[in-house]
């Protein structure tokens, strides 16, 4: 589900941005992507990376154009979501405006792009399980490890008990054979 919390229009172009079980943001622009609306986009985003989501999803599948300004917006809010390790994906059509800017900058590699807002949130949630599952799974091979010490621990502790219950133990010699 997402709960939108803001919808702005500026300069032509509509804001939204909501989360998704506080696992994603999501911030959504559309319209040209030059000048002023890229300054707006690159606050908005730095404002969304302040706040530390574990992924944030800019659905960009409405932009009708975009400069240069929008490129470096991109690439500032994909270095510091990489340094802050908040996973950042775009959402824009293939043969869009975007992704045609990108790959002419030689870009669109050092993103993460998908066509739908729905395949980037089955990503999200794919990416979120498969993390959990890795913790789960590390998490339950630590457990059975420190099981398996205290099991060693507890076979030594008994055999060195057993041999303190032994013959030797007692000053008393074994029989001997009739010679």
């Amino acid at each position: 589900m997402i709960d939108d919390e803001a919808v702005g229009w500026q300069h032509g172009w509509a804001s939204t941005h909501g989360r998704l079980a506080n696992l994603a943001r999501i911030v959504v622009a559309s319209g040209d992507m030059n000048g002023t609306e890229s300054s707006i986009l690159r606050r908005r985003l730095a404002d969304e990376l302040d706040g530390e989501p574990t992924r944030l999803v800019l659905e960009l599948s409405r932009v009708t154009s975009v400069g240069s300004a929008f490129i470096d917006v991109l690439t500032d809010a994909s270095a510091t979501a990489g340094e802050a390790d908040i996973s950042f994906c775009l959402v824009a059509p293939p043969n869009g405006p975007v992704v045609d800017a990108l790959t002419a900058a030689a870009l669109d590699e050092l993103f993460e792009i998908s066509a739908t807002l729905s395949e980037a949130l089955i990503a999200v949630n794919h990416s979120e399980t498969v993390g959990a599952a890795v913790v789960e799974g590390a998490q339950r091979a630590r457990e059975r490890a420190q099981l398996i010490c205290e099991a060693a621990r507890k076979t030594r502790d008994h055999s060195r008990r057993l041999r303190g219950w032994g013959p030797r133990a007692h000053g008393s010699e074994l029989p001997s054979g009739g010679d």
